[in-house]
């Protein structure tokens, strides 16, 4: 068991011989879940709900940025600022998607006055860590799916 050391095991089985038993167990008794998927088609979009759990952890209005990185196309170091979008009218808090913003290094220095300043704080920004799981057990249950 994991469950003392602040760990969640997620666990998944595909196709219709997977066997679904040890891989449900696990993720009780690490205060995880476990997802069934049917078919390879299906995965993508299985594996998506694993959002749900961190959904429900911590709302955040805060843009979210990322370390640079160099962009594929030739524009140089690029920053991107991702923002959570949440379905408020849902029992609990649910992850709908996330949008983003890109924007070269060159840009944000060109800003008036303040651009390396506004760019080296995007990267402190950058450095933040995902927020410590504080779920209860009855939050879990209601991410796992009927049947789970």
């Amino acid at each position: 068991h994991l469950r003392g050391k602040g760990l969640r095991v997620f666990t998944y089985t595909v196709g219709p011989w997977a066997d679904q038993t040890n891989a449900k167990r696990v993720s009780c008794e690490n205060m995880g879940t476990w997802t069934h998927v049917a078919s390879l088609e299906d995965v993508w979009v299985k594996i998506a709900d694993y959002y749900n759990y961190f959904s429900m952890n911590e709302k955040t209005n805060n843009v979210i940025w990322t370390e640079p990185y160099e962009d594929r196309y030739g524009l140089g170091e690029i920053v991107s600022g991702c923002l959570p979008v949440y379905d408020i009218q849902s029992e609990f808090l649910t992850l709908l998607g996330v949008t983003c913003l890109d924007l070269t290094k060159q840009r944000i220095l060109s800003f008036p006055n303040d651009g390396e300043q506004v760019f080296n704080a995007m990267q402190s920004l950058s450095q933040r860590r995902c927020p410590a799981s504080q779920l209860t057990e009855t939050q879990i249950e209601k991410i796992r799916k009927p049947g789970a």
